[in-house]
C-alpha cells in the first residue's frame, strides 16, 4: 500500500525479527492513520535532502515491540516514529540539518553508528521537540542536543529513550527560518524574522488553534481573523504557531488559512509561465465578495439531498478560502466553483478519480498514459503518468502538466507529491486557481449564460454538464447578492 509517493506500507512495517518470528506486523485502523502521518514526516525530510531514506525500522506491534526492548509507550509501537539513514549524507550530519531545517518532530536521535530516529506526537499529546543523542548502543543512556557541551565528553544530564521526562529536557531553539511551502502562507525576506515569520489569520470565522498538527488533536482555543501568530515550523499543511513572540511553539494551526503580514494576497507566478497564467489581479469593479454570507444550509439547496451534510460543513470552508485568496469571491465564480465540484465530485469532497471507461482500456488508467490522445492531452511524458496524475480534489485536477502549473502556481510540489491534491486546503486553492487561469473566458460564458461553453472551459468537454447546469441555476437562485 502506497502511503506517500515515496513511502509504502511494507517499508514501513517491516520487521526482521517478525519475519523470524512468523509475526503478522500489520497495523490496527488507528496505527495505520498514525503510519500515514509518520509517512508525510518522512516526505518532509526526504525533501530537505532532495535523495531517497532508506528505512531501518517503523512500526512495531505489541509482540514485536516487546521482543526488541521496546517499552508499551514507544512511538514505533504506535505508528508514530521510524528510523532512517539518508543515502550519501553521515547519519550525524542528517540529523543536524533535521534539527535545523524548520520541519517539526517531536523527539530527534541521532543513535550513534545506527541510524536516526524520529518522531511525532501522539493524539492529545504535547509537542517536546526533543533533540538528542544516543551514543552508546541499544539501552544505553540518551542525552540532550547533538554534540557534547564541551565537544568531547557527553552532558552529565541523561533520560530514558523510552519515555523522556520534558523537564529533563532544554527546549529546542527554534529553527533559522521556517519552511513553509502550503499554498497560502506566503515565504518572508531573510531579515523579517529573527527565526520566525509573522502570518495573519484569514479565516473568515477563525481559526482553531490545536495541540497537534492534525484534527484528531484536542483544541486549545479558536482565533479570530486577524490575529497575528508567528510562524515556527511546520508538519505538512500544518504551522507550529507562537503567538508572544518569544520563540516558544503555543500549539498548531491550518497553514492554508494564514497569509504571511505585508505579503501579497495571492502567490506570484514564476516567469517562465505564459501570460495567461501571471499572477491573478482582483476581480472587475463593483462586484462583492459574498464568501462571509455562503453558508452550508444554503450550498445544500443546490446540492442533491443525498449530499452528505457533514461533507458540505466540513470542506465548504476550503472551497470559499481558494476563491477569496484568487479573489473569486464573488456570486458568479461561488455558483461556477459550486457547480464544478458537483459535476466533478457529487459528494463535495476531494477524491481521487475511480476507473472508467474515459480512462481505461487494459490496466487503470491506461488511456491516460504517453502516447494515448487523452494522455498527450493532459501532458502526460513518462510511463505510469495515467495513474499517478489522475484526476484528485474538488475540480479533479488531471495530468502531468496540469499538476506541474497548478503547482507552480500555488508554491506546492504536487508532481512529487500528487496526493496533496486531494488536501482540502490545497484542494480549494487547486480549484480556485484553476478557475482564475481561465476567468475572463468563464466570465463571459457565464454572463452570456453559455453554461455549455463554461463547463468546457473546466473539463474540456461536457462531461457532467447536466449536473453542472443544474447547480449552476439552483445556486443563482439561493445564493446572496
Amino acid at each position: 500500500m502506497q502511503l506517500t509517493p515515496h513511502f509504502t506500507l511494507e517499508e514501513l512495517t517491516v520487521s526482521d525479527t517478525a519475519r523470524r518470528k512468523g509475526i503478522d506486523n500489520s497495523p490496527t485502523p488507528a496505527h495505520l492513520r498514525n503510519l500515514r502521518r509518520t509517512a508525510a514526516l518522512l516526505e518532509e525530510i526526504r525533501a530537505l535532502f532532495g535523495v531517497p531514506l532508506e528505512i531501518t525500522s517503523g512500526y512495531r506491534n505489541p509482540r514485536v515491540n516487546a521482543l526488541v526492548g521496546g517499552v508499551p509507550t514507544s512511538a514505533h509501537a504506535l505508528g508514530l516514529a521510524a528510523d532512517f539513514h539518508v543515502q550519501g549524507i553521515d547519519d550525524l550530519e542528517a540529523a543536524r540539518r533535521v534539527r535545523d531545517s524548520g520541519i517539526v518532530f517531536d523527539q530527534l536521535i541521532h543513535e550513534a553508528g545506527r541510524c536516526v530516529h524520529v518522531g511525532l506526537p501522539a493524539a492529545g499529546k504535547p509537542l517536546r521537540r526533543q533533540v538528542l543523542r544516543q551514543p552508546g548502543g541499544p539501552g544505553s543512556p540518551v542525552f540532550e542536543g547533538l554534540e557534547p557541551s564541551n565537544g568531547t565528553t557527553p552532558s552529565r544530564r541523561r533520560i530514558s529513550p523510552a519515555a523522556p521526562s520534558p523537564a529533563a529536557v532544554a527546549p529546542a531553539p527554534p529553527p533559522a527560518r521556517p519552511a513553509l511551502p502550503d499554498a497560502a502562507v506566503q515565504p518572508v525576506a531573510p531579515e523579517a524574522a529573527s527565526g520566525s515569520s509573522r502570518c495573519v489569520v484569514i479565516a473568515r470565522d477563525g481559526l482553531r488553534l490545536r495541540s497537534g498538527p492534525s484534527q484528531d488533536f484536542p483544541e486549545k482555543r479558536t482565533l479570530p481573523s486577524g490575529t497575528v501568530v508567528h510562524v515556527i515550523g511546520r508538519e505538512g499543511l500544518w504551522a507550529l504557531v507562537d503567538l508572544e513572540g518569544d520563540g516558544q511553539a503555543d500549539g498548531f494551526m491550518s497553514a492554508p488559512f494564514l497569509r504571511a503580514i505585508d505579503a501579497p494576497p495571492v502567490l506570484p507566478v514564476p516567469a517562465t509561465e505564459p501570460a495567461r497564467a501571471a499572477a491573478p489581479t482582483a476581480g472587475p469593479a463593483g462586484l462583492a465578495d459574498v464568501t462571509g454570507r455562503v453558508t452550508p444550509a444554503l450550498v445544500r439547496q443546490a446540492f442533491p439531498p443525498a449530499t452528505p451534510a457533514s461533507n458540505v460543513s466540513t470542506h465548504l470552508p476550503f472551497v470559499l478560502a481558494g476563491l477569496r485568496a484568487r479573489q473569486l469571491g464573488d456570486r458568479a465564480m461561488v455558483g461556477m466553483a459550486i457547480a464544478t465540484l458537483r459535476a466533478e465530485t457529487e459528494g463535495f469532497v476531494p477524491i481521487d478519480e475511480g476507473v472508467s471507461t474515459f480512462n481505461t482500456q487494459r490496466r487503470p488508467f491506461d488511456l491516460y498514459e504517453p502516447g494515448m490522445p487523452a494522455g498527450d492531452n493532459v501532458g502526460n511524458t513518462q510511463p505510469g503518468d495515467g495513474a499517478r496524475f489522475k484526476g484528485r480534489g474538488y475540480i479533479q485536477l488531471t495530468g502531468r502538466e496540469n499538476y506541474a502549473r497548478i503547482g507552480r502556481q500555488l508554491g506546492v510540489d504536487l508532481l512529487a507529491q500528487p496526493q496533496m491534491a486531494n488536501d482540502p486546503g490545497i484542494a480549494g486553492l487547486i480549484l480556485a486557481q484553476f478557475l482564475k487561469n481561465r476567468e475572463t473566458a468563464i466570465r463571459n460564458a457565464l454572463a452570456a449564460r453559455q453554461l455549455a461553453r463554461a463547463r468546457k472551459l473546466v473539463n474540456g468537454g461536457s462531461h457532467g454538464l447536466d449536473r453542472f447546469t443544474e447547480t449552476w441555476e439552483k445556486a443563482m437562485a439561493v445564493l446572496p447578492t
